[in-house]
């Protein structure tokens, strides 16, 4: 955290006489120590807006559950989420557009399968009324059945990667999943919560408002994960299709002050 007023890190220590920890900002004190003091004694708060400690435990709350609730409802980690467990399980994320190309590609290759198999029915009659020649029937029916081959091959790779569509599209419920993986995050020690706060959180400036008697946190994150959302883009049978909208990097939690005054 960073005093807004001067921009210097906050430090933490204990109030004896209140048994309260506390954020402050040290600034003007090391300057007042580095210069050796002055007649006028050092006070808190000289030539520097952050006049009160902060309490660490309810700054840390605030924090906590604030990053908490913009995980929770950010459509961005949502969507990286996704992409991530169904990589985990092995499966290939299909999109409406694909799916409707494969079943193009099918009904193509079933057509061209269906005259291929007329052409050889063709060619047999030819030979039973025409009296078509053995030799010229086994190369022209030769060529029909290898085409055929090719045809039936490309059909059943294309059936199987539709397949594979489906399951992806029957895909666990992820959006359960997500929601389990942020409820877990309560249960991380100390050190873990840190480095997730860390890999969200940029920096956090504080100023203290003496009228109000409230701490404000302008917390900037890593991300554009405040008031995020999604677009949908599709139309007809492609309503489903969306895109990820980005929100705020920035968003300001209010502390009051706790003093015992009311």
């Amino acid at each position: 955290m960073y005093c807004a007023h001067c921009g210097r890190p906050l430090a933490g220590r204990i109030i004896k006489e209140r048994a309260e920890s506390s954020y402050y900002c040290p600034n003007k004190e090391r300057a007042w120590a580095k210069d050796g003091g002055s007649e006028t004694p050092w006070r808190r708060g000289m030539g520097c807006g952050f006049i009160r400690s902060m309490n660490i435990k309810q700054a840390d709350e605030l924090v906590w559950n604030t990053v908490k609730s913009l995980h929770q409802n950010s459509s961005i980690l949502k969507e990286e989420a996704k992409h991530r467990l169904l990589k985990e399980g092995g499966v290939v994320l299909v999109g409406d557009a694909d799916i409707k190309a494969i079943s193009t590609k099918i009904k193509r290759y079933q057509k061209d399968h269906q005259r291929l198999s007329d052409s050889l029915g063709v060619l047999e009659a030819n030979r039973l009324i025409n009296g078509l020649n053995d030799v010229a029937f086994a190369s022209a029916a030769s060529r029909i059945k290898d085409e055929i081959g090719k045809v039936e091959t490309e059909l059943a790779s294309l059936r199987l990667e539709l397949e594979g569509a489906a399951r992806s599209r029957k895909w666990v419920d992820w959006l359960k999943a997500f929601g389990d993986e942020v409820s877990g995050l309560d249960s991380l020690n100390d050190q873990k919560r840190k480095e997730y706060l860390g890999g969200l959180i940029k920096r956090i400036d504080v100023k203290y408002e003496a009228e109000q008697r409230q701490h404000v946190m302008l917390m900037t994150l890593h991300l554009p994960i405040v008031n995020d959302g999604i677009k949908y883009t599709g139309k007809g049978q492609k309503l489903r299709e969306y895109e990820v909208v980005n929100g705020d990097d920035r968003v300001t939690v209010v502390a009051k002050k706790k003093d015992g005054r009311g």
